[in-house]
Formats: C-alpha cells, structure tokens, sequence
C-alpha cells in the first residue's frame, strides 16, 4: 500500500446505522483504521486475541477497557493487549478514534462473542443547577437599572444607603459567583470546547471587566454626590446591568448546553466542585 497522509475529519467515513471503519493500512503486521461514529453510535464490548492502540482523533466519547467505561476527549490515547475487553461509543456528536490493531484481526476474531454496553446511570442536571443560580441573580440587576432611572433625584442618604445595597450584592453575591464558575465551570467547559474546537477566555474577560466596574462603583459611592457624580453612577449602574445580562445570556446559550455532553462521572465531580465552592463563597459571605 501506499503512504497515506490527510486531515482525519476528511479520511473518516460515516455510516447512519452504525459505526464505519476505513481502512488506511493493512499488512501482515498490522492494520490502521479510522473508526468514524456518528452521535450515540458504538462498538460493543469485545475481547479478541489482538493488542490495540487508540488515539482520539476528534469529539468525545467512552472507551471501554477491560472493566469498565473512561470518558475520552482528542489526544487521549490507550493501548488495550489481547484479550482485555474493549469497547467505544461516541457521546453527544461525531467521534473519531485511530486503531492500529497488532496483528491484523482474523475472521475468528472478528467472531468474537460481543455484548451490549451495561447502562449508564444518568449524572446529576449540572445545567439546571447553574440556571436556577442565574435565575436568582437576574432580578437583581433589574434593581441596578431602576436605581439607575431615580438616582437623579433622590436624596443623598437614600442615594447613598441603595448604592451601599447595590455594592453588596455585586461584591458578596455576584464576584463570588464568578469565582466559582472559573474554579469550576469553565475548566470542566474548556476541555469540551477544546474537543470541539473552541475556549473560555473571553468570559473570563467579562469576569474581570465585572470586577473592575464594581470596584469603580464602590469607589464613586464614597464620594459626594453631586450631580456629576450622579450622572456618572448612572451610566455605571447601566453599563454594568448590560454587562452582566450579556454575560449570562453568552454562558446560557453557548456553554450550560454543552453540559450534557460530560459523563456522568465528570457531571458528579463538576456538581461536586460547584457546591463546595459555592458553600465556601456563602460562608465568607
């Protein structure tokens, strides 16, 4: 055969039914092959008398070997001897897997009694946790908008005591917010937009962009208040209240989707993380 070289999204063929391997290289000391599955498609557990390497290519997936499932992500890689069990499914969308089998399978082992993945206990609903925290939390950036609106012309001990309000929950309820989220969230997020061709950095500018407004606003609620002041804490409480609704809207509609992908493993220790983190932040609260 000839040398083969190219993209492994390209190589990769993709069957509806069910998982498709293409063939890159075969010889008497080895076969190469691209395994292509589509969302939900698998190879199931089997144990046959030939040693296996595995690269993750592209997407996520399981892979099984010898006794039990390991979530797998590109650049993971395995190698499973003769006779251990082995076993793949790709989870959430297409995976691309790389096997070099030692030496090329027989028709016996390719008769190899198989037998079906065991179910999979469902993890906890990591999405919903982290939309009821938005949920919480949206209704009071309504409040920086309507003190934004009266801010004119109320007095200045009532100005003052709603500011000192306002500053309190940005600075113990929403910065400890996003601190649990970067701890958290964002790592475990990071790793599935890196397998599907993405990052987080630009939230974690919208992170420090927050918390470099909420000291601004801290700083300027100390101060008299005139009406220049006035007119400034008005544009701060606005451009902060914009802020943060894109920044949730980005984290809703880009990221808790991506949840759904994690196994049930990752799922519990993402849950995990988050509530420890975030008894943590409401203890020093």
């Amino acid at each position: 055969m000839d040398p083969v070289f190219g993209s492994a999204s390209e190589l990769a063929t993709f069957g509806a039914e069910s998982f498709t391997p293409t063939v890159l290289f075969e010889s008497e000391r080895m076969k190469v092959v691209l395994a292509g599955l589509e969302a939900d498609q698998r190879i199931e557990l089997h144990a046959p008398q030939v040693d296996l390497a595995v690269a993750v290519l592209e997407g996520l997936g399981d892979l099984w070997v010898d006794d039990r499932p390991r979530p797998v992500r590109p650049g993971d890689v395995a190698v499973i001897p003769a006779g251990s069990t082995r076993g793949v499914r790709a989870r959430g969308g297409r995976l691309v897997l790389l096997h070099v089998v030692s030496p090329p399978p027989s028709a016996a082992d390719h008769q190899v009694e198989h037998r079906a993945w065991p179910s999979e206990e469902a993890g906890p609903e990591v999405r919903a946790v982290l939309h009821q925290e938005h949920q919480e939390l949206l209704p009071h950036l309504g409040h920086l908008g309507a003190l934004a609106e009266q801010a004119p012309d109320l007095d200045e001990a009532t100005l003052r005591e709603r500011l000192h309000g306002v500053v309190d929950f940005l600075t113990h309820s929403l910065l400890p917010h996003a601190g649990v989220e970067e701890q958290t969230l964002y790592p475990a997020v990071d790793g599935l937009l890196r397998a599907t061709g993405g990052g987080t950095g630009t939230m974690s500018i919208d992170h420090a962009e927050i918390g470099e407004r909420i000291q601004a606003l801290a700083a300027m609620v100390e101060e008299p208040l005139n009406p220049s002041a006035r007119t400034a804490i008005v544009r701060a409480l606005e451009q902060l209240e914009a802020i943060v609704r894109l920044h949730f809207r980005k984290e809703e509609e880009a990221y808790l989707p991506l949840l759904s992908r994690l196994s049930a493993a990752e799922a519990s220790e993402l849950s995990d993380a988050l509530s420890a983190l975030g008894a943590e932040h409401h203890h020093e609260g």
